[in-house]
């Protein structure tokens, strides 16, 4: 572990001595950069502060750290303090900060340590410094940005280490490198392709391993199915274009000259379709017609045909085009099965099962090739095996490296059971799939004992198939070799369980089932550690259709990373040679905190305008306190809040999430929220808490910005929400719902906004001139120990009673402007209905209002008996009268 390849060593001494941004290949440097960076501070003169990170990176960093350390005499070991992980659970909040002080390195989740950060349990001036993994995600992570904007304004000495291999996420809009540096603190940056000039020397002088690449054919109906495929995905797109929706993205826009935002049949079959989607329409979702939705997810459900026609097999791909024909109907329209190329495809999938032979359709099941090829290899391993020699008790290692876990139980069967076993499955699984439509068609005329017959049947037979699965089980057991599966959808890491897979079973032999860019660096860095002059190199078998889609998205990974670290390494030179995004001189913009000015006139008329430049239209920070509870942490608006100039308290509120001054109480909701809590009531009861303990209570409505949804009550955020709750078809409209909470409530204000930025600039406007709110007196705080949750007495600001008070403005003529005259005037319900009219009148100082009052009091209440239905009388559906002939 302690070995260290040239470019490796290379790149560490880079990122020691400035804060700096490392970008390196998918697979190729992080995860061993990151071990030795926390190796190094290990010792309890450092406070290093880990983030970004997941559970399975940092228990893999902590069991490398224990077996260095296994390795080293106790004396190198006096001031070594091993890493911890810190979270919620792990330790208590008071004892936090002993630990902090006690140094070390600490791996912390960003929620966690922003908390610390605010309630001021962390000491800034013991950080030595932070390490950032993952770093690409700052443009979307606004916690990780927070934290670093509230470590460097306070600490001005320490190191921030940021690392990423994912360099495409650096490269799309203009300035996106230098801002993502910028909000990122460093200065520096160091990139590390793979077609770096030291890392190609590093590997190729040591031990390489041996590649062999076995390109498969893929058979004729094949190859004329994926024609097809590609047909009707190119003629949806083709449609989709036609469309004025995808005006808004034109590819001549500057704005996105840097980004592939084109939709075509390669963009669709290489990228993320969601996200290409969301990168063209999401803004505009709501004004898509239904046929452009439908559109789109046509084109959706063509990319995974595309795709499962190498990865299933002919049977269940059959089924899979069946089930899509079968369930098309008026409510779910599929528009491609109507066209002429979705006829072919029908047919040539029809074909890889069934041969026509006069008339008759025979089963002439198509394996997959790729499946005979992995069979074929595996055989040459074995005899390759047994060409050695090797002793009978061992068993020789071999990964498969696959996609997800379809294709390992595909793989798993194949193996086990062989190729006429597998033949015969598929028949009798085409089978039952045909005798299960026939037997739901006839199911109401078979009597209950034929059912339990047919249960019978297929329960013997699944006895019979467990019998001879563990028979070949048990022939599997005497095989000379043993087969470990990698799944690469599964590891988030890129490549990191691959790593310690290798590691610990050093195997000589790796078939790439489905080929991964990490999954081949790893290997070559694996071998280039572990190689060993008398030993063979491990040898890898790379298997890939040629010409097909899986072979086309690998291409297009290779060449999207190749393009994104030129385009990096030109920007690059481009990077002013300045310390100021640093942030420990200068003035930094992201460290200014405060608003702008610029919609106060009244603010701006004093202000000199021939100052040279023009003054700063940003206040000064006032400095002001918002009380926040804990759990409005995990969202965005806390960052925006302190950026404008507010500090923030965390602190744990049983009524609202935010209060922003001793009178004004803020509940929080977003779109989701908000109707979830209109559904169940929950909205009504915080709202009642609120308007009876704050004079100033508001509901802030959310709409997201981070996606660019539109503010809007057709948006699609609004819309799927809306699509998702309805449950119970007898809750009216979410609209008609809020209209009536502001009835009940008429002290309740509602704030819409449309993004968190705006949010935060209200709550600033909200503040101006106001007193400051106090953790002590202003947090109205529930009675837990009570069943009913009522608040404690001394919190309570209305002295009258509130189910007296909820009763009288139920009460027609009082209202939330006379009720406490009513409540002051009369000593009890009974005083109350014993007043005349003229006294009503007198005190409630409206004849209208006493009116109706009274007449609500002391009008009779009569309950008429509801009549009896009068019987039907039956009458002849047909009636005919004959009519006599009048004789004149």
């Amino acid at each position: 572990m302690d070995c260290l390849l040239e470019f490796e060593r290379d790149a560490l001494l880079n990122v020691m001595h400035e804060n700096s941004l490392t970008i390196s290949s998918k697979g190729l440097l992080n995860d061993r950069l990151l071990f030795h960076l926390v190796r190094i501070h290990c010792n309890q003169c450092h406070l290093v502060l880990v983030i970004g990170t997941n559970i399975e990176e940092e228990n893999s960093i902590l069991k490398q750290i224990d077996e260095s350390i296994s390795m080293k005499p106790a004396e190198e070991l006096k001031e070594f303090q091993r890493p911890k992980q810190i979270s919620y659970s792990s330790e208590k909040s008071s004892d936090r900060r002993k630990i902090y002080l006690d140094g070390g390195v600490f791996f912390i989740s960003s929620r966690l340590l922003l908390t610390d950060m605010l309630t001021k349990r962390i000491p800034f001036e013991s950080i030595s410094g932070i390490i950032v993994v993952n770093a690409h995600r700052i443009m979307k992570d606004c916690h990780m940005r927070f934290i670093l904007r509230l470590y460097r304004m306070n600490n001005k000495t320490g190191f921030i280490t940021a690392l990423s291999q994912t360099a495409h996420n650096f490269v799309g809009s203009f300035g996106r490198l230098e801002k993502m540096m910028r909000w990122l603190f460093v200065g520096s940056l160091f990139l590390w392709p793979r077609f770096e000039s030291k890392v190609i020397k590093s590997l190729s002088e040591r031990k390489v391993p041996k590649v062999i690449e076995c390109r498969i054919e893929m058979t004729p109906i094949m190859k004329q199915i994926q024609f097809a495929i590609i047909d009707l995905l190119s003629r949806c797109i083709d449609e989709l274009n036609k469309m004025d929706c995808i005006r808004y993205t034109s590819p001549f826009d500057s704005s996105n000259s840097d980004e592939d935002r084109s939709l075509n049949a390669i963009s669709v079959i290489s990228n993320n379709f969601n996200r290409l989607i969301r990168l063209n329409l999401d803004s505009v979702w709501f004004q898509l017609t239904s046929t452009a939705r439908s559109y789109i997810g046509d084109i959706n459900q063509l990319k995974s045909l595309l795709f499962h026609l190498t990865e299933f097999d002919s049977v269940r791909f059959y089924a899979e085009l069946e089930n899509i024909r079968n369930t098309n109907s008026p409510d779910n329209i599929v528009n491609w099965v109507y066209w002429p190329a979705a006829d072919t495809l029908f047919r040539l999938t029809e074909e890889r099962i069934f041969k026509d032979t006069n008339g008759n359709k025979r089963y002439n099941i198509e394996i997959n090739p790729k499946l005979e090829t992995f069979a074929e290899i595996l055989n040459d391993i074995e005899k390759e095996i047994e060409a050695e020699q090797i002793p009978a008790d061992e068993l020789v290692d071999i990964i498969v490296v696959v996609e997800n876990s379809f294709t390992t139980s595909s793989i798993k069967s194949f193996q086990d059971k062989g190729r006429d076993i597998i033949l015969d499955e598929l028949e009798r699984e085409c089978e039952a799939w045909k005798c299960g439509k026939k037997i739901s068609l006839i199911k109401s005329k078979k009597s209950i004992e034929e059912n339990k017959e047919l249960e019978n049947q297929i329960t013997l037979t699944q006895m019979m198939n467990k019998i001879e699965d563990h028979e070949l089980s048990v022939i599997r057991k005497h095989s000379v070799f043993q087969i470990h599966f990698y799944e690469w959808s599964r590891d988030e890491n890129a490549g990191l369980n691959l790593k310690n897979l290798l590691t610990n079973l050093r195997p000589r032999y790796v078939i790439l089932y489905d080929a991964e860019i990490s999954v081949i660096r790893q290997i070559e860095i694996y071998q280039a550690l572990y190689g060993e002059p008398n030993q063979p190199e491990i040898q890898v078998f790379f298997l890939i259709f040629d010409g097909s889609a899986e072979e086309q998205r690998y291409l297009r990974k290779l060449q999207v990373e190749k393009e994104s670290f030129e385009k990096l390494i030109l920007e690059k030179h481009r990077l002013p040679k300045t310390k100021e995004n640093e942030g420990l001189v200068g003035e930094h913009p992201d460290l200014v905190r405060g608003k702008n000015d610029f919609f106060h006139a009244e603010d701006l008329a004093s202000k000199n305008s021939r100052i040279g430049g023009g003054e700063n239209t940003v206040s000064a920070v006032q400095n002001g306190v918002v009380l926040i509870d804990h759990r409005e942490i995990r969202s965005m608006l806390p960052s925006y809040i302190h950026m404008i100039g507010i500090d923030l308290e965390p602190i744990t509120l049983d009524i609202g999430d935010y209060i922003i001054t001793p009178e004004c109480c803020i509940e929080r909701k977003a779109i989701s929220d908000l109707i979830r809590s209109l559904n169940s009531g929950r909205l009504y009861s915080q709202a009642q808490i609120m308007c009876r303990h704050y004079k100033r209570p508001i509901l802030l409505i959310e709409f997201p910005d981070e996606e660019q949804k539109s503010f809007n009550f057709q948006s699609k955020i609004w819309g799927d929400v809306l699509k998702n709750s309805k449950d119970n078809y007898s809750r009216p409209n979410p609209l008609v719902q809020i209209a009536v909470l502001t009835i009940q409530f008429p002290l309740l204000k509602i704030i819409w906004s449309p993004s968190m930025r705006f949010t935060a600039e209200v709550m600033y406007e909200l503040k101006r001139n106001k007193p400051e709110p106090n953790a002590a007196t202003d947090v109205i705080k529930i009675n837990v120990d009570q069943g009913d949750r009522q608040l404690a007495v001394e919190f309570v600001t209305d002295r009258f009673d509130f189910e007296i008070k909820d009763f009288l403005l139920c009460l027609p003529g009082i209202n939330t402007e006379n009720v406490y005259t009513v409540m002051n005037s009369f000593v009890s319900i009974v005083d109350l209905v014993n007043q005349s009219i003229e006294e009503l009148t007198e005190k409630m100082g409206s004849s209208q209002h006493a009116e109706l009052l009274y007449k609500t009091l002391h009008d009779t209440v009569i309950f008429e008996a509801e009549p009896k239905p009068k019987p039907i009388e039956k009458k002849a559906r047909f009636t005919y009268t004959r009519k006599r002939k009048i004789q004149k």
